[in-house]
Order: structure tokens, then sequence, then C-alpha cells
């Protein structure tokens, strides 16, 4: 079965936790940066870990299934456009999957832990729950952008002059 798989499991085993010492660090640049007012940076290291850590689940769920990666999933996990949209898009999708079993006692539950733990949620039933995921995504379609913005410095022909993350934020 191994010769179906781009990456073995044990070899995606060792992706997995390479990548779980990457988004270590990525959170940590991202709150240095952040210390440091050099928040361009924070920003796109954060992006930058909301993709690693969509990829490291996919490979979790790999990992947990005895199963290794194939080209295919491989490609589309990095390479181009596509592959950055597809996994700042993982977990809104996992949360949208999930919500078409979740009962409304499952969202009540989930609304209690939220607020156990301090976090303000308006999300008091699937339709509320939909809404969210569907806002998330149009903020996230976003993201590339921004972290492109953050390292990158571009000319707007509609305002005839540069463009660059530091002049974006007062």
């Amino acid at each position: 079965m191994d010769e179906e798989y781009f990456i073995n499991e044990q070899e995606t085993k060792e992706g997995y936790g390479k990548m779980l010492k990457v988004i270590k660090r990525l959170i940590n640049d991202s709150k240095l940066c952040l210390d440091n007012g050099r928040y361009s940076a924070s920003v796109s290291f954060s992006i930058l870990t909301l993709e690693e850590t969509a990829k490291a689940d996919f490979f979790r769920l790999k990992v947990k299934e005895e199963k290794g990666i194939t080209k295919k999933e491989w490609r589309d996990f990095t390479a181009g456009g596509d592959s950055h949209i597809k996994k700042l898009n993982w977990f809104l999708d996992k949360k949208e999957k999930g919500l078409q079993r979740w009962t409304e006692k499952d969202i009540e539950s989930l609304h209690q832990i939220n607020s156990f733990l301090g976090f303000d949620s308006s999300n008091n039933n699937k339709d509320d729950i939909r809404k969210e995921i569907e806002l998330f995504r149009m903020i996230v379609t976003k993201f590339n952008i921004i972290k492109q913005s953050c390292f990158y410095t571009n000319w707007d022909t509609s305002s005839n002059e540069w463009k660059y993350f530091d002049n974006m934020f007062p």
C-alpha cells in the first residue's frame, strides 16, 4: 500500500511532528513581532500559522487513519494560490460539516462551554452558526491578500501611490 503514497505513513507522522514545531515557532515569532511593534510581520506570521495548522490537522487525520499522503493531496495543500484558500477555509469546512450532525442540545452545550471560557457567543442555533461561517468565509478569503500586503510593496494605479502594510492602517 505504501507504493501509492507520495509520503508514506511513517513520513506523514514525522511531518506532523515537524509541523507542530513550525506552528509553535510561527506563533512565538508573531508574538515577538507584535510585542515589538512589527505589525505587518505579526499579521503575516499569524496567517501563516493558520495555514500550517490546517495542513497539520490534515496530517493528524491521516496519522489517525494510519495512512500516508498521496501526490494529489500534497499538491492540493502546497501548490499555489488555491492551496492557500483551501488551508484558510479548512476549519470553516470542518465546522460546517460538523454542524450538519449537531443537535440543538450540542449547540447549547457549545454555547455554555464558550461562556465558561469567557468567549462571547451569540450563536444560539444552527442558523446563527451558518451565518457566522459565511461571514468568516468572506473574511478568510482576504487573508492571503493581506499576507501578501505584509511582505510586498505595490503601486496602486487608482490613487497613483505606493501601498504597503504600514501605510494601509493608521
